[in-house]
């Protein structure tokens, strides 16, 4: 009897051990939840492992600092403040890289400021002030560089001025 409670003892040690690697690994990935999971996992084997606990306490901690950030990020989204939005979406994603929103947050925030800044090109366009609505058109193509608007956008601007050149000719 002696033996096999020796033999469960280091089992459950071992597997113990292996659980709170796999939850220190998925932590330095910053896959928080794998983390979470394992480490309290690791806990359930061995209650009494005190640096699991930390690591679990720890782990938690992000997770709600994570939460907070894609918080504050929707509400820098309602306010159209899309620069703090996607720097707060990309503080979640550099806390927790699974966030399951973080990433479409962000997306949402640049798919805003680029947009906001082609409508202000267009706007700078009817003012005829060419030079600051390609600007504006550039700095959409850094938020969106996908995007057709701004490149449009910097084709208008670039016959506006040609045909301005040709008048004073």
């Amino acid at each position: 009897p002696a033996r096999a409670l020796l033999h469960e003892a280091q089992t459950q040690a071992h597997k113990a051990s292996r659980l709170f690697d796999q939850g220190i690994s998925a932590l330095e990935q910053k896959a928080l939840k794998q983390a979470e999971t394992a480490l309290a996992r690791s806990l359930d084997v061995s209650p009494h492992a005190g640096r699991t606990a930390e690591r679990l306490k720890h782990v938690r901690s992000l997770l709600d600092q994570a939460e907070s950030l894609a918080e504050q990020t929707r509400e820098h989204l309602a306010r159209k403040r899309w620069d703090d939005a996607i720097a707060s979406a990309q503080a979640t994603l550099q806390l927790w890289a699974a966030h399951p929103s973080a990433a479409t947050l962000r997306a949402d925030a640049a798919q805003g400021a680029a947009r906001e800044a082609v409508r202000q090109g267009h706007k700078l366009l009817k003012q005829h002030a060419c030079r600051r609505a390609e600007a504006e058109f550039r700095r959409a193509l850094t938020y969106c560089p996908e995007d057709e608007a701004p490149r449009e956008g910097l084709a208008e601007a670039a016959s506006i001025r040609a045909r301005t050149a040709k008048e004073k000719e």
